[in-house]
This record gives structure tokens, C-alpha cells and sequence, in this order.
């Protein structure tokens, strides 16, 4: 069976919206406050990326260097055993103020593809962190993946 693997990479600033209050995460014991998007000086940087093109542009290369890091380390023998022909899973996850991913949720039901999915979240490698006022912030995104068999 030919596969075929899609993910939907565009990543959403999570934190968007209009509220200006930021929401604290527990990182390995460690509480820090999430920052909105909306209230960063620079976004996270993914290795690779050019740190001088602006903010817009980072989360273009930040959203296509997770993306290519999820095509490459997804595991879809979970759907090529199971039969199963397209799943589309929302993730969420915090890029914490040491540039790592800190917390990964996702609307996920099926235990052994939450477990992959948080898996190669947290694998995704060390990133310059957000800032604002030139202190080192987390901030959240949102990644859309959707995995198709064909």
C-alpha cells in the first residue's frame, strides 16, 4: 500500500485572541505565565531560520520547520494497521522561555496516536524562545495536522 503523509503545517499563534491576560503552564514543577502573541517583541525562531527577517516571516519558517519535523518523525503504522484512510488531529503546544516545547495537548481520543503526536512534539528541537521587554517568554501555537493514507 502506497502512503501518502499530509500535514496541514500552518501553525496559529494560539494566543491570539483578545484577552490580555496571560495563562501560566506547569513545565516540568515550573510555572511561567503564557504570553499573547500580540504583546511579543519576536516570535520563537526554528533552527534554521533567519533571525533578522521579521515577525510574520518567522512563523512562516518557524510553522514550515515543524511541519517538515512532523512529516519526518510521525509514526503512521498505527494508521496503516488500523485501516485507517485520513485522521485530522488539532494540537496545541507552549514553546517555553527556554525555547522548548513545554506542554502538548490535542484533541486526539485514541490513546496510541495522542502518545505519537505528543511525542514528536516534544521532539521538535531547541528554538530561540519568544521575547518581550528582552526577557525570554512562553508563548502557545496551534498545529492542524492531518494524516492521509492513500
Amino acid at each position: 500500500m502506497k502512503t501518502l503523509f499530509f500535514i496541514t503545517f500552518l501553525i496559529i499563534l494560539a494566543s491570539c485572541s483578545t484577552t490580555k491576560e496571560t495563562t501560566p503552564v506547569d513545565s516540568k514543577n515550573l510555572i511561567e505565565p503564557i504570553i499573547p502573541s500580540y504583546s511579543l517583541n519576536s516570535v520563537p525562531v526554528y533552527p534554521g531560520c533567519d533571525t533578522s527577517i521579521k515577525n510574520k516571516d518567522l512563523i512562516t519558517c518557524l510553522s514550515k520547520g515543524v511541519g517538515n519535523h512532523v512529516r519526518s518523525n510521525f509514526n503512521m503504522n498505527y494508521l496503516i494497521n488500523n485501516n485507517i484512510q485520513k485522521r485530522r488531529i488539532i494540537a496545541s503546544f507552549v514553546i517555553n522561555s527556554n525555547g522548548k516545547v513545554a506542554k502538548v495537548t490535542a484533541n486526539e481520543k485514541n490513546p496510541i496516536l495522542l502518545a505519537e503526536t505528543k511525542r514528536v512534539l516534544f521532539s521538535i528541537p531547541r528554538m530561540i524562545p519568544a521575547k518581550k521587554n528582552n526577557q525570554n517568554v512562553a508563548t502557545s501555537f496551534a498545529l492542524p495536522i492531518t494524516l492521509v493514507l492513500e
